[in-house]
């Protein structure tokens, strides 16, 4: 019964930040929970030590993001059901860092739009994937 509990604990505590993210096997996985700002490919600005600004009108400042993954090298992956986006994309896209903070941004033809920030890994409990 407590196992059970913990995971809707769990569950309610990941979908109301927006995500979720770990690393395993040398990729970053990052799951967005909230679908209504993805308008396009997701672009992640990353830095080691803090939130790192990206390069939009309505992004928060920022220190200047070490590494900028591009949407070329997220690769994107919709569930059945549709209830988030996971995305995916090698450690060497950041210098082999399995920990770090990040700006994520999604891309139109014309413009790049804030989705949000999080940090790698975020996971409070270890788990199987």
């Amino acid at each position: 019964m407590s196992t059970l509990l913990a995971m809707v604990v769990l569950a309610t505590v990941s979908a109301s930040t927006g995500s979720h993210s770990w690393v395993k096997d040398s990729q970053v996985h990052v799951r967005f929970y909230d679908l209504s700002k993805i308008v396009g490919p997701v672009k992640f600005y990353v830095s080691g030590t803090s939130y790192p600004t990206a390069l939009c009108s309505n992004c928060p400042p920022g220190p200047e993001a070490s590494f900028v993954v591009p949407p070329e090298m997220v690769y994107q992956t919709w569930p059945q059901g549709g209830k988030y986006l996971e995305l995916t994309f090698p450690c060497s896209a950041v210098g082999g860092m399995e920990q770090f903070y990040y700006s994520a941004v999604s891309c139109t033809a014309t413009d790049e739009r804030y989705y949000g920030s999080g940090v790698v890994p975020n996971e409070p409990v270890r788990g199987k994937r």
